[in-house]
């Protein structure tokens, strides 16, 4: 090799290293045998104080023509899942690929799990959520009670209370039958009137009602929200807003003697668009450090960030670049004993629905490590939003649908394990690939549909 070979060669060595992002597969990295079945999906993952691992799903139900919301345990230094134990079983379950079940334990030790169903007589529209509790790890669960629209999150509090957002819509679920009313249309510049807001519910141990509270009057309708636990019976929630121009950026509100606080921005990205791009911020805490991640695509240009706070979500720092260039979103957040947090995040490969799922190590100190790819998936609806927990040892659990072939596509829920301290503060945050071509963001089906 000539010298100026050798030396373009060095060059091109010392850039990668120094400025782009190391990207491989993920060391310490295995499988764990999932307990959901064929044709399951809409995993969700949650850790409890204890260390123990909850993973529910949507599946078959025993029953002839049922679906069912599925729990399974793990125990810290369990390497295999418990039997799947069925939560709620209907033949109107709803399973919308963003909108999933989901649970948590109270501090006083009670499992309190929620889910969704279509409203009585199939030609109507919207569905409804619902809450139960069990007091036996599963076996046995409560009478189920209302709660909810829509993209709910749950919080314990102290004495076994539990906090609970939702998404709720400002207008009347349309009758079955009842024709479908034509969207108002609106002049470029002209104000928009909310359609959505975010509600709130303070819980009893017994699951009745002690105070509901309208957080934000006009929020974005179909993107997840995020509740996030601090010590002190405080909470911060995490939003997608929208104003009456159609700015869709990220919220924040705190929770706090027993009443919430105005809602102010998380960023100010500036994305205009009028409809929901079905892509909400995922946060987590340990102690009174929070981080949060999210997705933006504004000025055409896609990208995922994240926001550390020291003070349990009152101020948070710069936006940390996350994302190599093509980031599909659906974000998930874990932080960890030492406060580092792992994000997680699909990011496009240009070829048809195939993605990758990324994930990075935040440090306490705004420090990002390099990405590593965790699992190829498939970035169609189907595929879902993965989810995480951590574990005691500090690993990190993560679940999500494997999206096979045919008409229609079979799904399957997978589970694997992560080891991410190997992953150090990187020298470079800057993307892996031009970001001459954003993808296309998904946008809020008017009527989401029922899994087929």
């Amino acid at each position: 090799m000539t010298l100026p070979l050798i030396r373009f060669a060095l060059g091109l060595t010392l850039l990668v290293t120094t400025v782009l992002p190391k990207i491989h597969g993920a060391e310490g990295l295995r499988e764990l045998a999932s307990p959901a079945g064929a044709d399951s999906g809409e995993a969700n993952l949650y850790a409890d104080r204890d260390g123990r691992l909850h993973l529910t799903w949507c599946g078959p139900g025993d029953r002839a023509g049922s679906r069912a919301v599925w729990l399974s345990l793990l125990d810290p230094s369990a390497q295999t899942w418990s039997t799947p134990r069925a939560i709620a079983m209907s033949p109107r379950l709803m399973e919308n690929w963003a909108d999933f079940p989901s649970l948590i334990r109270g501090t006083d030790g009670t499992l309190w799990a929620q889910w969704f169903e279509r409203r009585d007589g199939s030609g109507g529209t919207g569905y409804g959520g619902w809450i139960a509790r069990s007091v036996d790890d599963g076996k046995t669960w409560s009478t189920p009670s209302p709660l909810g629209h829509e993209f709910v999150s749950l919080a314990p509090l102290s004495s076994g209370r539990v906090l609970a957002i939702w998404l709720e819509s400002l207008s009347p679920p349309r009758p079955a039958g009842a024709p479908r009313a034509p969207r108002p249309t609106w002049k470029p510049g002209e104000p928009t009137p909310a359609s959505m807001q975010l509600k709130s519910r303070l819980l009893a141990p017994d699951g009745s009602t002690i105070r509901d509270w309208v957080v934000d009057p006009d929020v974005c309708s179909c993107c997840q929200t995020s509740l996030v636990a601090l010590p002190g019976d405080e909470t911060v929630a995490f939003y997608r807003g929208r104003t009456s121009s159609e700015i869709r950026d990220h919220c924040c509100a705190r929770f706090g003697n027993d009443t919430w606080s105005a809602p102010q921005p998380l960023h100010e990205d500036g994305w205009q668009i009028a409809a929901c791009p079905v892509n909400g911020p995922a946060g987590d805490a340990r102690g009174r450090t929070v981080c949060v991640a999210w997705f933006t695509l504004a000025n055409g240009q896609a990208k995922v960030q994240a926001k550390l706070s020291h003070d349990g979500g009152a101020t948070f720092g710069t936006p940390l670049p996350i994302d190599l260039g093509q980031p599909l979103g659906r974000v998930e957040l874990v932080t960890l004993a030492d406060k580092t947090s792992v994000v997680l995040w699909l990011e496009s490969k240009r070829d048809g629905q195939a993605a990758g799922l990324y994930a990075r190590r935040i440090f306490p100190d705004g420090k990002v490590s390099a990405a590593e790819l965790l699992a190829d998936v498939s970035g169609a609806r189907a595929g879902g939003f993965p989810r995480a927990a951590a574990r005691s040892s500090g690993t990190v659990v993560f679940a999500w649908t494997e999206v096979g072939s045919g008409d229609p596509a079979t799904t399957h829920v997978r589970v694997r394990e992560w080891d991410p301290t190997h992953l150090e503060p990187a020298a470079g945050l800057l993307p892996a690939r031009p970001r001459s071509v954003s993808p296309v963001p998904e946008l809020c089906s008017p009527t989401p549909a029922p899994r087929a």
